[in-house]
């Protein structure tokens, strides 16, 4: 319980948040060009808002969720010995604190989508740490 690495739980978490937000935005922005060179200039805002809203930004988002609960855990873990996985425990769920903030902050509110993502990301975490400690020692 002693050997916690709480700096290195914080930066994680701070890193798996900008992660987690900043794939799914880079997602839209890519869809955004390659939809504009389709369609020979600036789309419609109904297809700005079809390729926003469909189901391809929901994978963005969990696939962002995993990557950034992943790399979070595994960052946190490192030089952690004999906890690892409770540091990649405490970094997913710091990411989750992180992200849930974020979201209520921006007016995007707690749904079921929201609670996936969070219990999605802490797994993720706790698969780093766990990863983390298998490379480590």
């Amino acid at each position: 319980m002693g050997n916690i690495k709480w700096g290195r739980i914080v930066l994680w978490s701070i890193v798996g948040l900008i992660i987690l937000v900043a794939v799914p935005i880079l997602y839209v922005v890519v869809r955004m060009v390659i939809l504009g060179f389709q369609m020979g200039g600036n789309p419609g805002a109904e297809a700005q808002k079809a390729f926003s809203s469909g189901p391809g930004i929901i994978v963005a988002i969990f696939l962002a969720g995993a990557l950034s609960g992943f790399l979070g855990g595994r960052g946190a873990a490192r030089k952690a010995e004999g906890s690892y996985l409770l540091n990649g425990v405490l970094a997913g769920v710091g990411i989750t604190i992180l992200f849930v903030v974020y979201s209520l902050v921006t007016g995007g509110g707690f749904s079921l989508l929201t609670l996936g993502i969070a219990a999605l990301t802490i797994a993720a975490g706790v698969l780093g740490g766990w990863v983390g400690g298998l490379l480590c020692v």
